[in-house]
Formats: structure tokens, sequence, C-alpha cells
């Protein structure tokens, strides 16, 4: 016996089978409609698993026809057999379910509701930014929706005003509306006051599956207390502070940190220019504290098949690439039991032209052009391989 490559003809036999099995899947794939991510991902992993059978099994045809030659192939029938089919399926099933994955942000539903309450720092020092902060702080109400609630308190040393938790229905804006454009303007800061305030308001008219929020504008600085921390911690209440003129002072970064391990965010404004920019930065601010509470982040699974896509983003390409290249080394290590060193990056090479190659047939929506780029990968798979072949001729 001695070694050679697999011969070329029975390489290209295996390619046309391979492509009629993928281009045959895909077709029916097209004309059938799998809603489910659980379906589309065993339709993935059919088509992964399907054609490298079906290849095998027409080269072990051509093999066994040829009478000069016989190239020794591995049993087709065995155990490492089903387990390079099972985990082919298992690639293309797993990777169809990676590649869908994607999260996105969907409006608040009525059972999953937000209490909001924004505590506005009515300090002296404040005067000069009030009709700017007002306006903002008002526009930020109006784009709440209807099953929020919300509260609002004005405070300096202390709250010097505050109205509960309301709906946001048009009356329930126009109350929050009126508390914040009430002003003294006068006294020091207190965060404590106002935060415990809020606190209580939230924990007081708490109902089930409700996001708690608290919204803290202010100019000023102080320092928060300990147990205030540990509470909103404790019952996952959100902060998010607009600190006003920038100023930044020994507990500015105690805020922030606050703020930060409560899951929001800070936003530093500069209004003493009382520039353009600074406004549409302060209103920007609300808005995006806005989207926060407005809406949730949800998991969800996309229409697009990972082997018929014409998305060629990185990582579409990165998880398709991926795939191919374990669906290859499958066949080469499981059923022929030989990989090298050239193989293996050979094979790397080709999965990434495969997948590149695959997006771009998608989009031109060319069914043919994209199961020849996963054939192909298989044809070079098996023209790279060098198996035993026994000859039946004397000078052989």
């Amino acid at each position: 016996m001695k070694k050679n490559k697999i011969e070329i003809p029975m390489s290209i036999l295996s390619f046309f089978v391979s492509l009629l099995s993928y281009g045959g899947m895909l077709y029916i794939y097209q004309k059938q409609s799998f809603s489910e991510p659980i379906m589309k991902a065993a339709a993935a992993g059919a088509i992964f698993a399907l054609p490298p059978l079906l290849s095998l099994t027409a080269m072990h045809i051509s093999a066994h026809l040829r009478r000069s030659i016989k190239i020794k192939l591995p049993k087709l029938l065995s155990g490492m057999t089903i387990l390079m089919l099972f985990l082919s399926f298992a690639a293309g099933f797993a990777g169809q379910l990676l590649y869908s994955l994607h999260r996105e942000e969907i409006e608040n539903k009525e059972e999953i509701s937000s209490d909001i309450v924004i505590m506005l720092d009515d300090s002296g020092s404040m005067l000069s930014f009030a009709d700017v902060v007002h306006a903002a702080a008002m526009t930020f109400v109006d784009g709440l929706s209807e099953n929020c609630r919300a509260a609002a308190g004005i405070f300096a040393a202390k709250v010097d005003a505050f109205e509960g938790l309301t709906y946001m229905t048009p009356d329930g804006k126009q109350k929050i509306k009126d508390l914040i454009s009430k002003n003294n303007f006068a006294g020091g800061t207190d965060f404590n006051e106002a935060l415990n305030k809020a606190y209580d308001c939230l924990m007081g008219n708490n109902t089930q599956n409700t996001r708690k929020t608290v919204v803290l504008i202010t100019d000023g600085q102080a320092e928060i207390d300990d147990s205030i921390k540990n509470k909103y911690l404790a019952d996952n209440i959100q902060l998010y502070s607009v600190r006003i003129s920038g100023s930044e002072g020994a507990f500015t970064n105690e805020l922030i940190d606050f703020v930060t391990h409560t899951g929001g965010f800070d936003t530093a404004i500069d209004l003493s220019t009382n520039s353009d920019d600074a406004i549409n930065h302060l209103a920007q601010a609300f808005e995006n504290i806005s989207v926060v509470v407005d809406t949730e982040t949800v998991t969800n699974f996309s229409d697009a098949l990972m082997v018929y896509d014409a998305n060629n983003t990185v990582p579409s390409i990165l998880i398709r690439t991926a795939a191919f290249i374990l669906l290859v080394l499958f066949v080469q290590i499981l059923y022929f039991r030989k990989l090298s060193a050239g193989s293996f990056f050979g094979d790397m090479l080709f999965a990434v032209a495969a997948s590149y190659m695959t997006g771009i047939a998608a989009g031109m929506q060319l069914v043919w052009l994209c199961a020849a780029s996963s054939a192909l990968l298989l044809f070079t798979a098996f023209t790279g391989l060098h198996l035993e072949e026994t000859s039946n001729n004397k000078d052989s």
C-alpha cells in the first residue's frame, strides 16, 4: 500500500453531491416558514450534517466502482461517523442560535411599568439656571408614557415641596410640572433629605414588576450617608444624577460612584455660559434618562439563517467561519482521522472565504452560489487529505 491524495474526480463527484444537497436544502428552507428559533436552528443543523454524509457516500460509491486503483476509505457506517454527524448538526444548531441572537430595546409594556421620582435642587445657586433646567425637566415629564408613575420634589437644606406618585396621564403630568415650576432658591444643599424622601415614596407605593428610578438634578455637592446608599442598592433603585455647572469637589466622585453602582449614570453640564451647546446637552441628558427608564432591553432571535444571510459584518463572519471550521474539522478528524498543520490552516482560509462568499451570494439572492461556497469548502478539505490506496495492477 502507498499513500496518495484523494483523486480529483472522486472529489469532484463529492463536490456536486454537496452542491445539490446544500442547494436543495436551502431551497426547501426558503419554501418553508420556520417561525420558531429552535426549528431554524434544527434546519441549520441539518444543512451542516446531511451534505457531508451524502458527499462521503458518493466517495464510497466512486471508490467501489474503480477497478484499477482503490482508495481505502474508513467505514461509512461506524460510531465515529455517527459522532461526526451529531457534532456537525450541533455546530449548525448552536451556530444558528448564536448567529440569530440579538438584543434590542422595546418600549415598556403595561405590565412592566416605571416609578420615577424627580428631585430638583432649589438652593440659591440654582437661580441662574432655573428657566433652562425647569424647561428640560418638563420636557422629560412630557416624554414619559402613561403606564409610568412619576413624583417630584424640590429641595435645598430640606425638601420644600413634594408631589407623590401619579400616572403620567395629561392631568398627572400637569401636576408634576406644576410642582417643578415652584421655587424658593434659598439655602444650602442636603442630598440625604432628598434621597430619603424619594426612597420613602418609591417603597411606600411600590407595585410588583415596577422599575424604581430617582433623578437627582443639582448644582451642589453634599455627603451621602452610607445607610442611604445601602438602601438604594438593596432595593434595586436606580439613581441618575444631572450635575449643573459641571462643578467638581470633594463629594463629586462619591456621587458618581454611588450612581454607577445603582445602575444609573451621571451627567455633568456647564450652564454657566448659557450657550446653546450646553442647553442642548442638558436636553439630551434628560432624553437619555427617559429612554433608559421607559424602555426594556430584551433578548430576541432574528429571522436570518446563518448559511444564507447577506449580513457580512465582522461578528456574522466570525460566527459563520467558526461553524464552517468546526464542520471541516469534524469530518477530517472524526471520519478520516487525519489532520496536518497545512490542512488546518487551509481549512481556516477556505472557511473565511466561504463565509464571506455566503454573505455576498445571499445579498444577490443566488441560492446556488451560496450552496457552491459551502460545497467548495468540503471539496478543498477532501482533496487535501492523503489516504492509502491499493492497486490491482501488477505495475502499481
